[in-house]
């Protein structure tokens, strides 16, 4: 469950639409509008916010865009959740683990 607070909710869903690629560049827009508010640039490197928002699209495919929510809608939006996750690690985290390794030494077979 995404814990952040209403407030912070009414700032990422006002005005938010998923749809095309339009709506998506606007949202990403006004999340780097709250990174550079003082008041709200705290939502910005919480994880509350980034689960809050992949649930809200989620919940969004499955209700809203691809019609009545159901099981093979929820079970899909599992499958693509796990190849993000791995896509992410393969692409974004492994390479990174790769430069620390060359940095700090290797802790396997020494």
């Amino acid at each position: 469950m995404p814990y952040i607070n209403k407030e912070e909710r009414e700032l990422i869903d006002h005005d938010a639409d998923f749809t095309g690629m339009s709506g998506l560049s606007k949202f990403i827009k006004k999340l780097d509008t709250l990174r550079a508010s003082a008041s709200h640039s705290h939502m910005a490197v919480h994880p509350g916010t980034l689960n809050y928002i992949i649930t809200r699209l989620c919940d969004y495919w499955c209700r809203d865009y691809a019609g009545e929510s159901n099981y093979a809608k929820y079970n899909t939006v599992i499958g693509v959740l796990e190849c993000v996750k791995q896509e992410f690690y393969r692409r974004q985290i492994a390479p990174y683990e790769d430069v620390k390794c060359e940095e700090n030494g290797d802790v396997y077979g020494n």
